[in-house]
């Protein structure tokens, strides 16, 4: 399997450490699979788990629930099993964004 940042969210307007975004909708189409992980300051925690088709949309946010005190903190990563094909996520910001 191969990993690779899916997201910078210090990249993102009004980043602060600490800042935090949750999933609130998602769409895929994928050969193989792909594990979207929210990157935490000592580990990285499962968001969502994705294989063939499908959409996640109406259902709760998906909230971020890694330890987040430093820069990379709050990034999402993807870890794809021979995996090829697109990952569509809508993200909402936390309050500790500034913008």
């Amino acid at each position: 399997s191969a990993t690779s940042a899916a997201l910078d969210a210090s990249g993102l307007s009004g980043h602060a450490n600490g800042a935090k975004l949750s999933i609130t909708r998602a769409w895929w189409g994928l050969a193989g699979s792909v594990e979207i992980q929210f990157k935490g300051a000592s580990s990285d925690t499962h968001a969502l788990r994705l294989a063939g088709s499908g959409e996640y949309v109406g259902g709760p946010a998906i909230k971020n629930g890694a330890t987040n005190g430093t820069a990379t903190s709050g990034d999402l990563e993807s870890i794809g099993a021979s995996a090829t094909g697109f990952i569509i996520l809508e993200l909402r910001k936390d309050a500790s964004f500034t913008a």
